[in-house]
């Protein structure tokens, strides 16, 4: 019998504890169920984030809540309008959108990662929230902020699931794109490609991660205008994403629209033609008239026009697409101005002059306003108001903008970005004009220098520079200094690049005359 009161007292013990272990187990999967749901829901509101919508948002709260309180204290309707006049002028320099980032960053995501660190014990999860916050940083532009959540997130699942998972490969493509951003795009290039070789091995060359990961070194080689290597993976790109998918997904068209920018950065414009419309009927077809990928496709087709010297076609194009960006995002939307500037920029090259200066100042001023001044939207839009005034031989107008651009960039950029180094250009060919050659030699030299470790040896923006640095020589007289920038610069000539070739030409001219006149003076010399 006491045997008997054992078993079942062992057997009572035994279901007691399974009892309690399926309750945990219970436990820890609705607790998995709620940290998931906890996870996506910080990933949709994260994701969701619009900040020049918010920068926009305060700007406009500002100046109602300044008239409510007027109408509170009954202000007349004519003292109220006088003063929100005033008031849009005294906010016109604010960067409302910068300062939405900054409250962002201060009260957001400061305290999210703050509160990631508790979640030490569940590494996967804190990676994954972690990733979150880093990729929303980047596409809000705070890529420094970034950073440390990317690298400890790609740290986490390095060491809890290895090299080769594919969550871990998408943490080392998320840090790789990051790394670009930063400016850091030699080694961008390098984890690009690690990343697309043990994607290539363990995903397969048809699967969708694989394929934007060959898209992603393909971009950063034509980034570096290594345009040969970006070539054949843009074209392997498409051509798998055709058979994996067909034409008309999504990232075939995507692919489709890459091949026709990346055709059209090197002059060839025909070829270029052909790939921007295939995406662009597709996406027509597929996604819409009015969806954000083909109105994207209508402006990469207007600038091909302008390339292609088809202006009329170019403008039809930018005045349509005008219409509908104003109609869907509204008037200050940083896509909407950026069509403005281009439309600017066309009726430019038409010769339209005044219309011209309308368009890029209208942009400009919104950029500056809604941007701020020191946004890199808005100091590419001083530099091209700047290099149009140039053109036009209005140079002391020209300065302050040129100058205003340069100052900007350096300060924002640096002096070693793409960007900064093509101001500086700008400012440089200002400076001949203005006959300032050794200003204008300095600034070119410092272009040149940067560019040569950033650039392809025969990329036009690096060679734009050599150009300068010679011209300025040769108008300082200073043949012999100048000779092998002009050599350099004669070397690299496309072939049937008229333009270039007279430019090339011209230089040669002057190098050969001095020669000439040097030997004429030594001679002279030697017959006395």
């Amino acid at each position: 019998a006491e045997a008997n009161a054992d078993l079942v007292e062992e057997r009572d013990r035994a279901d007691t504890n399974a009892k309690l272990a399926e309750e945990q187990r219970a436990e820890a999967e609705q607790r998995a169920e709620e940290l998931e749901q906890v996870a996506e829901f910080q990933e949709e509101q994260l994701s969701g984030i619009d900040v020049q919508s918010m920068g926009w948002s305060i700007r406009r709260r500002v100046l109602e809540g300044a008239r409510a309180a007027g109408e509170r204290v009954k202000r007349d309707e004519e003292v109220l309008d006088l003063q929100a006049v005033e008031l849009e002028k005294l906010v016109a320099g604010t960067d409302f959108t910068g300062i939405a980032l900054g409250t962002l960053d201060e009260h957001v995501f400061e305290g999210a990662l703050k509160a990631l660190e508790d979640f030490e014990e569940q590494p996967l999860l804190q990676a994954r929230l972690l990733q979150t916050v880093a990729s929303t940083l980047q596409e809000l532009g705070l890529f420094e902020r970034a950073l440390a959540p990317q690298e400890k997130s790609l740290e986490i699942r390095q060491r809890e699931m290895g090299q080769e998972h594919p969550d871990t490969l998408s943490a080392a493509a998320f840090h790789a794109r990051l790394i670009s951003r930063l400016g850091e795009e030699e080694t961008a290039e390098i984890l690009h490609g690690q990343v697309l070789s043990r994607s290539r091995r363990i995903l397969g060359d048809l699967h969708e991660d694989t394929l934007r990961r060959i898209s992603d070194q393909a971009h950063i080689l034509k980034k570096r205008a290594r345009y040969d290597a970006a070539e054949p993976l843009m074209a392997e790109f498409l051509e798998r994403c055709q058979q994996a998918f067909g034409d008309d997904h999504a990232l075939t068209l995507e692919a489709f629209a890459d091949m026709g920018n990346l055709l059209a950065a090197t002059g060839r414009f025909d070829a270029a033609e052909e790939f921007l419309l295939a995406s662009l009927e597709g996406r027509r077809r597929i996604l819409g008239e009015d969806h954000a990928s083909t109105l994207q496709t209508n402006f990469d087709m207007g600038y091909l026009r302008v390339k292609q010297d088809r202006p009329d076609e170019a403008e039809t194009m930018f005045r349509v697409l005008l219409g509908k960006r104003q109609r869907i995002l509204g008037h200050e939307h940083p896509h909407t101005l950026s069509t403005v500037s281009a439309l600017g920029a066309c009726l430019y090259s038409q010769g339209k002059a005044e219309q011209s200066e309308r368009y890029i100042l209208e942009s400009l001023e919104r950029y500056r306003r809604i941007l701020g001044p020191n946004h890199p939207r808005t100091l590419g839009d001083m530099n091209n108001f700047g290099l149009m005034l140039h053109a036009r031989g209005e140079f002391d107008r020209a300065v302050p903008y040129l100058e205003g651009a340069l100052t900007g960039l350096r300060q924002t950029r640096g002096n070693k970005h793409v960007d900064t180094c093509l101001t500086m250009c700008s400012n440089a060919a200002l400076m001949c004009s203005l006959g300032q050659f050794h200003e204008a030699e300095t600034l070119y030299r410092e272009a040149l220098e940067s560019q040569r470790t950033l650039l392809q040896p025969d990329h036009p923006d690096l060679m734009r520079s050599v150009y300068g640095v010679a011209y300025a020589l040769i108008s300082q007289d200073q043949h012999q200094e100048a000779e092998p920038f002009v050599l350099e610069y004669a070397a690299r000539v496309p072939t049937g690049d008229q333009y270039r070739s007279t430019r090339a030409e011209a230089l040669l001219k002057s190098i050969r005359k001095h020669q000439a006149s040097v030997e004429d003076e030594d001679k002279g010399g030697d017959d006395q």
